[in-house]
């Protein structure tokens, strides 16, 4: 519970400022070309947003851990990280929102593919999106690879889970 209140204090300045970048970049309104009229596009869209959400939430447990290890290690916890989870129940919501994002960033990727080769006969087209959304879905197999197999947790796993995310958002650069 104290892990989900806290993490507003994150959470809800990152989504505003994404919100300004996108609503800066944003051009006029054009007419939808009827490429993205393919349900195959729609389930594409959506995965993919709802996995990068459930990452973007495993972005902030990760910078949260770091914050608060580098604190508790230097013994000098101040006010605003006494307030914050507890190592472990940060570590353990960056994990499950991780495994979430993971598995709708890879549905979102298959159906990107399915649709892909229903529209231009290649299953993967090498632009910069594809290439950005293919390194962070690398960076968050890596982490459950390392997490599961090698028994990564904490500080690595966190910053595993913050560079997912960065490259994640580089798409968008």
């Amino acid at each position: 519970q104290a892990a989900h209140r806290t993490l507003g204090v994150f959470l809800v300045p990152l989504a505003t400022l994404l919100a300004l970048v996108s609503a800066a970049m944003m051009g006029p309104p054009a007419p939808v070309n009827p490429l993205f009229l393919n349900r195959m596009f729609a389930l594409h869209t959506v995965s993919l947003f709802l996995g990068y959400s459930a990452l973007s939430v495993a972005f902030c447990a990760g910078v949260m851990y770091l914050l608060l290890f580098d604190e508790i290690a230097h013994k000098k916890v101040g006010r605003m990280f006494a307030r914050l989870p507890s190592l472990d129940d940060l570590d353990r919501l960056g994990h499950r929102t991780v495994v979430l994002g993971f598995v709708l960033l890879t549905a979102g990727i298959v159906f990107g593919m399915v649709w892909a080769r229903s529209e231009w006969g290649v299953a993967w087209v090498w632009e910069s999106k594809s290439v950005w959304t293919l390194l962070s879905w690398v960076v968050y197999l890596g982490y459950l690879l390392t997490r599961n197999l090698a028994g990564w947790q904490g500080p690595r796993a966190a910053w595993l889970a913050t560079l997912g995310f960065a490259l994640a958002v580089a798409m968008f650069l």
